[in-house]
């Protein structure tokens, strides 16, 4: 469905029969599109076009199987396992995207945003695709496992400021050498977990601007790093509060810990 005002799905609306097996086209083409809805979409497929509009699709009640698209701005609350996937279009590109989700999240194609936004209690989101281009991650949720091209900030995104997990927060950060991007992870808000695992092709930074109770990662149990180049650098030391740590650098190793550490392998 295409339009150039806005839209909303305003009656239970079931794609390909009782049980859903088609695909759903939603296309906001004006310059500030509005897509919302007050009832459940089920669909076998949700494809969310136009390069303003604001797709807000957050019915408790949604049943989508695959996700994609290119707009302007997505939230999406969706309880059923789902995967980012092709769907016309391939793969997610948008400003900024939150999924909501209290089921397993993954993915077949890349997610490419300005910013992602991960929630949904109990989510287990794994979303390891080797072209993920994403500039800043924040959310609450349980488990979360993303690799990512390019440098990465833990920051805010909408109204979330950092990423906590009550689960496993697995990171990973790979280089873009064709446009100098080195894949660092950098610390502007509180990456907070039951157990953090951070791989950086580049370094993991605290980011300067970050305040005295920010960019602090916080693990119940273990903190695992492991980097191509520094931990932390003499002016903005990694700031942790941790069980267990597991560091592993090819350059230098900067970190205050608040409290006792056991130093792990």
């Amino acid at each position: 469905y295409m339009t150039g005002g806005n839209i909303a799905v305003d009656g239970a609306l079931t794609v390909g029969g009782t049980t859903p097996s088609k695909n759903l086209t939603l296309n906001g083409a004006g310059a500030t599109s509005q897509v919302t809805q007050t009832a459940a979409i089920k669909a076998a497929g949700l494809e969310l076009l136009g390069s303003g509009a604001t797709h807000t699709l957050n019915h408790t009640g949604n049943d989508i199987k695959k996700l994609a698209g290119n707009t302007a701005k997505v939230s999406l609350t969706n309880n059923a396992a789902f995967a980012i996937d092709t769907v016309n279009t391939e793969g997610l590109t948008s400003v900024d995207t939150t999924l909501n989700s209290t089921a397993a999240v993954t993915q077949t194609q890349a997610i490419r945003a300005s910013g992602l936004e991960l929630l949904g209690a109990g989510g287990n989101y794994t979303l390891n695709h080797a072209d993920n281009t994403i500039k800043k991650l924040a959310g609450d949720t349980g488990s979360v496992s993303l690799t990512n091209k390019g440098d990465l900030y833990i920051s805010t995104v909408d109204s979330v400021d950092g990423l906590k997990g009550t689960g496993m927060v697995s990171i990973t950060t790979t280089a873009v050498p064709a446009d100098a991007i080195p894949g660092d992870l950098i610390l502007r808000k509180n990456l907070n977990a039951a157990n953090i695992n951070l791989n950086a092709e580049g370094a993991v930074l605290r980011d300067d601007a970050a305040s005295a109770t920010d960019g602090i990662l916080q693990a119940t149990s273990l903190l695992r790093i492991k980097v191509g180049s520094n931990i932390g650098t003499s002016d903005s030391r990694i700031q942790t509060n941790v069980t267990t740590l597991s560091m592993e650098s090819r350059g230098d190793q900067f970190v205050t810990e608040a409290n006792a550490v056991t130093v792990a392998a």
